[in-house]
């Protein structure tokens, strides 16, 4: 991204040249919510951390699932076990190979790829590419459930489920396979029309490696009728490769059985498949028998509601151990297309996917050969492109998360200081009457306390009977604060949540019987300012009602910017299969929550579209979408909008756009010196025996100033026919907008049907461009060596669409291309200010090749400050999200690293626009242990992509002075389209004697992705 809207560092200009401006230079330093040293979540790369390399060593000849495609029907079982032992001897080399050179292999796979998965030194990677028979060698994702933290009650009904059950033709999931690859499943619940008590699961949990009771789980049981769990329970991709004396770590060895018994944190897979698929359980704690129709959830009182398609069958397909991650992704929908599922949902996925990691290439393969596969979109908040794999293959329903809860049981606190605040009670416990005293947690530097830690608590435990403990949202579950606050003693727990919203609602916690309110950011003041609270029953009106979620992760996808999320649906507290407890539900957040509302429709419209195509299926899912529900509706975070269930079940016609990539209107991605004119074809098939007439439109819903036709503006498609239907998408060069801000222009093609066409259901499919205005930056240079006291520096923009603004730095060090992609480092420079006492060093990097967001790689600066050629510290561009806290934001961070210490500060985000090739380090000069008699050092460059585990360094090093630089740095620039300017900058020969630079590296960020962001000007 290019900058966060955090607090900005106010940077006086030093008058080094012509034509400085102070904002530009200020802006650059933003400040980051942590400051000075912390403890690393992720540990950077030259202080010993970085990624395992897992990958996937894709064979050539076609897999099960691109026969079966190929074929365009189902194969039989022994034409299959003839494809995969063919495919198994073709293997075979590559696995010796692999363990031939320190190698080690995990799994081979026939059925949704022909490849050997297997883990292998980093320095073996290119040489399996080279092997013969190799096609790629893919990365494998490391996964985690994509959970955060309404009732299946709220959530069905809020799709239209329940209309979709009912009628002669309803339908409601009868013999449609869904398997979900997740966590497992608690098959004893009632949920699943188990025993429904704590004692069955106990009685399960107790032979959970052996075969389950055949009467909860496989072909006889009444919902889990198969599965596997493959990796048994100690699994964890995450673990550390040994263990403290050195052994390897067994937690990094999957132990399949043939058990999928859930036994992950609160059940993540056993809520997931309720959502999905269960029966119901009634209030009285017994399985739901009766009919499913539009009356049936209204005329009950529920535990937990049914599922968007009660009668489909699940298969549980356990892919984590009871905590941690995952890495067998492949494994599990490999076994999908062995056992011939209809329906795959995963509601888990790694940020910042791709369409070629092995994942979601295995389950575009799936696809392919027919399998309708949902996978959620990601947890990471709305940065562009940090929607998540394997929902990022092509074909693959990918599903963001909206809120359908539209009012919460809630506290009116008045406070002491007559002022009145809202609150969330977020599990709706009965509220304390009279006044109650507020007690603040606190840190020891007075700040207020995460309240994470119970002996916070115990040490103030006399001070909290009849009190309500206030905390901020942070760090630990949200829940514990609840838990901790009444196992000493509290009357209640208040946390005051980051941003200004109301916490998600908890429903019932277990472990807690106080109420746990939460307020809004804004309220934080107010609370703090008093000693004393009522608490008065209220109906919160829920702010979030029919929006996304927070949590969402924001698309489109990596590399190719295509349209990602597919559709929208519940993801915000919803109620579903409590794992353990028999018969209860609980609520969770999430897009893990959202994925299985779309997978239970998918099965829904299966079942009503027998003898349609996979890609009319998902056009049926995806065409009947409705992003007027959905109120702050934009394309790149919720794709075509709110699932609908009955117009899926219902429609016969379906717009095809894009049906065997993104299945939308996806333009990619341009950088605009010209106007942009492209067109693409959506198809309208009709399935029908009816003709069907649309009128077509196109509305804009967002982005840069854009023009979308469609013709012709109305269709008239013939039973069983189809009718070609073009859209336009116009850009003006200067319109897109420059790298200030993430720029796409978006819009929906809707066809409203006329005169009662196709049942009056309407369709639509969202277009989506990435789209930026370039400027064209030229410059050389006249007198720019070590024998003169300055130089000229003549720029021109003869060709761009908008002003460059020329950025000028001391250029130090050179890289060679060599198709590593946004790590493929080609140059280095620095620059210096002084700015209220201290000095600021800025560092830029650029790449030959374009990066969607830089925070999937690892940028370092190594700084030799002794001169011993070793570097003495790095300053590293990472992730801050991963570096803080363990998990990506898309956000990019400069950590300083002390090499002989370890210590690590970050003080600033570093300046790297999504969509370019240049990244700006800022860093204090004191903190690299630059001082006015100690101010030269020399600087090198090494990158990292953190998901294949690729680098690449520069092949020479620059040499600077903090102080005093060789030649004049900092200016900066603008030159008007079709203007030019003649920069005068000063050279220090005596110091160009001591840390000669190359040149000049002036950066243009608004210039064309590679050489054009950073104009070398060589010294002569």
């Amino acid at each position: 991204m290019r900058r966060s809207a955090l607090a900005v560092l106010t940077v006086a200009a030093a008058a080094a040249a012509s034509s400085v401006a102070a904002a530009d230079r200020s802006s650059r330093l933003t400040l980051t919510p942590i400051q000075g040293e912390f403890q690393p979540a992720y540990v950077p790369i030259p202080l010993g951390g970085g990624p395992l390399v897992t990958v996937v060593v894709e064979v050539g000849g076609d897999s099960v699932a691109a026969a079966q495609a190929a074929a365009g029907k189902k194969l039989d079982d022994a034409t299959k076990q003839r494809i995969a032992g063919d495919l198994a001897t073709r293997q075979a080399p590559v696995a010796d190979h692999i363990r031939a050179h320190g190698g080690r292999v995990l799994a081979q796979f026939q059925h949704a790829l022909n490849g050997v998965k297997a883990r292998v030194p980093l320095a073996e990677v290119a040489k399996l590419a080279g092997l013969p028979g190799v096609v790629a060698v893919r990365p494998v994702s490391v996964v985690k459930p994509d959970v955060d933290g309404p009732a299946n009650t709220v959530g069905v009904p809020f799709i239209g489920a329940p209309q979709a059950w009912s009628g002669v033709d309803g339908v409601h999931g009868e013999k449609i396979k869904v398997a979900v690859i997740d966590t497992g499943i608690d098959f004893t619940h009632a949920n699943f029309g188990g025993p429904g008590t704590p004692a069955a699961y106990q009685a399960a949990f107790a032979a959970n490696t052996a075969p389950a009771d055949p009467k909860l789980f496989g072909p006889g049981a009444p919902k889990v009728k198969g599965g596997i769990d493959l990796v048994g329970d100690a699994y964890d991709a995450s673990a550390p490769a040994t263990l403290p004396d050195g052994t390897p770590n067994p937690a990094l060895t999957p132990v399949p059985d043939p058990n999928p018994l859930d036994c992950y944190l609160a059940g993540h897979g056993s809520h997931v498949s309720g959502t999905i698929a269960g029966f119901g359980v009634t209030a009285a704690g017994a399985t739901y028998r009766g009919a499913y129709d539009a009356s049936t959830i209204g005329s009950q009182s529920w535990n937990v509601g049914p599922g968007v398609a009660p009668k489909a069958d699940l298969y549980a397909v356990r892919v984590f151990g009871c905590e941690g991650s995952t890495d067998v992704v492949v494994d599990a929908i490999d076994w999908a297309v062995k056992h011939d599922m209809d329906v795959i949902n995963m509601s888990l996925g790694s940020s910042f996917g791709t369409p070629d990691s092995a994942d979601a290439i295995a389950a575009e393969n799936a696809a392919r050969a027919g399998v309708i596969v949902v996978a959620s979109a990601g947890n990471s908040g709305f940065a562009p492109y940090i929607t998540g794999s394997p929902a990022t293959g092509n074909r693959v329903i990918s599903v963001a998360a909206l809120d359908a809860i539209a009012s919460f049981p809630g506290a009116v606190l008045g406070l002491s200081t007559g002022a009145t605040v809202d609150a969330i009670d977020a599990n709706g416990a009965t509220l304390p009457g009279g006044a109650l005293g507020l007690y603040v947690l606190r840190n020891a530097d007075g700040t207020v306390s995460l309240g994470c830690n119970d002996a916070e608590y115990a040490a103030v435990e006399p001070q909290l009977a009849g009190k309500i403990v206030v905390s901020v949202r942070g760090l630990c579950p949200r829940v514990d604060r609840a838990i901790l606050a009444g196992k000493h003693g509290a009357a209640a727990a208040l946390m005051i949540n980051t941003s200004d919203a109301f916490p998600p609602f908890e429903g019932a916690i277990p472990g807690a019987t106080i109420p746990f309110l939460g307020v809004k950011s804004s309220s934080r003041a107010a609370v703090l300012a008093a000693s004393s609270t009522t608490l008065t029953a209220a109906s919160i009106a829920n702010p979030g009602f029919s929006q996304f979620a927070s949590f969402s992760s924001g698309g489109p996808r990596m590399n190719d910017s295509a349209l990602k999320p597919s559709v929208t649906a519940p993801g915000v507290s919803v109620l579903s299969t409590w794992v353990g407890t028999g018969d209860q539900g609980e609520r969770m957040s999430g897009t893990s929550m959202a994925s299985p509302h779309v997978a239970g429709v998918a099965a829904l419209t299966l079942q009503a579209h027998r003898g349609w195509s996979a890609e009319e299926i998902r056009a049926a899912i995806l065409g009947t979408a409705d992003a007027t529900k959905v109120l702050d509706y934009e394309a790149r975070i919720g794709g075509a909008g709110l699932v609908q269930a009955a117009p899926a079940v219902k429609t016969q016609v379906v717009p095809l756009a894009q049906p065997f990539g993104p299945m939308n209107l996806s333009y990619g991605f341009a950088e605009l010196t010209r106007d942009l004119d492209r067109g693409q074809i959506v198809l309208v098939k009709n399935n029908g025996k009816e003709w069907a007439t649309f009128d077509v439109t196109t509305t804009p819903t967002g982005g840069s100033p854009h023009t979308a036709t469609a013709f012709p503006s109305r269709v008239r498609v013939p039973p069983h026919g189809v009718f070609p239907v073009a859209v336009r998408l116009q850009v003006a060069a200067g319109a897109a907008g420059n790298t200030d801000l993430f720029r796409d222009a978006a819009g929906l093609v809707t066809l409203t049907p006329v005169s009662g066409s196709n049942g009056g259901i309407g369709l639509a499919v969202p277009y989506y461009l990435v789209a930026y205005s370039r400027a064209e930056l030229e410059a050389r240079a006249t007198g720019l060596n070590g024998s003169s006291t300055s130089a000229t520096v003549a720029l021109a923009n003869e060709e761009g669409a908008i002003p460059v603004n020329a950025d000028f730095y001391a250029w130090g060090a050179s890289g060679t291309p060599n198709g590593k992609g946004s790590i493929d480092l080609r140059a280095a420079g620095v620059q210096a200010f002084t700015s209220g006492g201290r000095r600021y060093l800025v560092f830029a990097v650029n790449t030959f090749n374009r990066f969607s967001s830089a925070a999937v790689n690892e940028y370092d600066v190594l700084v030799d400050t002794n001169g011993d050629g070793a570097p003495d510290y790095a300053v590293s561009a990472i992730d801050y999200g991963l570096v803080t806290a363990g998990s990506f934001s898309g956000d990019v961070a400069v950590v300083v690293q002390n090499l002989a210490t370890g210590a690590a500060s970050i003080r600033f985000f570093a300046n790297a626009p999504t969509d370019g090739s240049t990244l700006e380090l800022p860093v204090r000069a004191s903190d690299l242990g630059l001082t006015p008699a100690a101010p030269r050092f020399t600087y090198s460059v090494q990158a990292f992509d953190l998901f294949t585990g690729d680098s690449d360094a520069t092949s020479d090093a620059g040499a600077f002075n903090a102080f005093a630089s060789a030649v004049a740095t900092g200016d900066y620039v603008t030159v008007a389209p079709a203007g030019n300017a003649s920069v005068s900058v000063a050279v220090d020969p005596a110091e160009w004697a001591q840390t000669a630079p190359k040149g000049l590296m002036i950066v243009n960020l608004d210039g064309k992705a590679g050489r054009d962001q950073a104009v070398l000007v060589p010294a002569r």
